[in-house]
């Protein structure tokens, strides 16, 4: 089954959004993600290669049917509103689209008002070393729960993460760095996962073996309803304690899913990942 989806205005820019369905077990979802993965869906149509990690994404969500599934906690997604009145604990803000001035400005603000909540602050590589150090000059190592690719190259990851301590995440840096050199970075909190970029379950517990006890946080790429439930479950089964990042999902103008998805209580109830079905 193939599909293709509109969406709202996004981050991407991306006006819709096309995927694969696959039948196993359970279903999987093969999108690669434009601009970011390295084959694109009419590869994957005409030949369902296990070297794409969108296809291995989709394969082991295929054969995944759990009937021990765990409620999993989302991270909602904040970008140029800030509402905080919902239940989430844990909340991810992008600041790479603004300026410096104005990031800073508005994270004083919240964490003022919210002292309690957990933040996860991305910049999306936008800031130099010396924008990323004025910004920590701003604020305590305990103040974020990381700042994620602050910085615009890993040499400079590197650097602020040994003059700073704060506690960083990577994200872009996955696909560019070998794992070895991502674990020199001392002040390392999370790895930020997209499996339709990343790969399937395997390839997360391979890396789990690797990272030992560093925490891995799943993330959506861009995924349908169908596909963002497979990443809870993969987050399920391995016991991921992290909240993880699917909010991209209020930009779809609508879904595959006959029930579409209430994520406004931050939370997956195990129940959807075992009983949903499709249009």
């Amino acid at each position: 089954m193939i599909y293709d989806l509109a969406l709202h205005p996004n981050p991407l820019n991306l006006k819709t959004r096309r995927g694969l369905i696959l039948r196993g077990k359970s279903l999987g979802e093969v999108a690669p993600l434009p601009g970011y993965s390295k084959e694109t869906l009419d590869d994957c149509l005409k030949n369902l290669d296990v070297s794409f990690p969108s296809v291995r994404f989709a394969n082991s969500s295929s054969e995944l049917d759990l009937f021990d599934a765990r409620d999993i906690e989302i991270s909602p997604l904040l970008i140029d509103s800030f509402d905080f009145s919902g239940p989430a604990t844990t909340y991810k803000i992008k600041v790479g689209h603004i300026s410096l001035t104005d990031a800073i400005s508005r994270l004083k603000k919240i964490k003022k008002e919210h002292p309690n909540l957990k933040l996860r602050i991305d910049a999306n590589r936008k800031w130099t070393l010396m924008q990323a150090l004025q910004f920590a000059d701003n604020f305590t190592k305990s103040d974020f729960a990381y700042l994620e690719e602050p910085v615009n190259t890993f040499d400079e990851l590197l650097a602020f993460s040994k003059k700073t301590s704060f506690p960083v995440a990577v994200d872009e840096s996955l696909y560019d760095q070998p794992i070895d050199r991502i674990l020199k970075l001392s002040s390392l909190r999370a790895l930020v996962i997209k499996p339709t970029l990343f790969g399937g379950m395997e390839d997360i517990e391979a890396c789990q073996k690797i990272i030992g006890d560093i925490p891995i946080v799943l993330s959506s790429s861009f995924e349908s309803g169908m596909g963002l439930l497979s990443i809870c479950k993969i987050a399920s089964h391995l016991e991921l304690t992290e909240p993880v990042g699917i909010d991209t999902y209020r930009f779809f103008k609508r879904d595959l899913l006959k029930k579409p998805l209430d994520l406004s209580k931050a939370k997956v109830p195990a129940k959807w990942m075992t009983s949903f079905s499709l249009l």
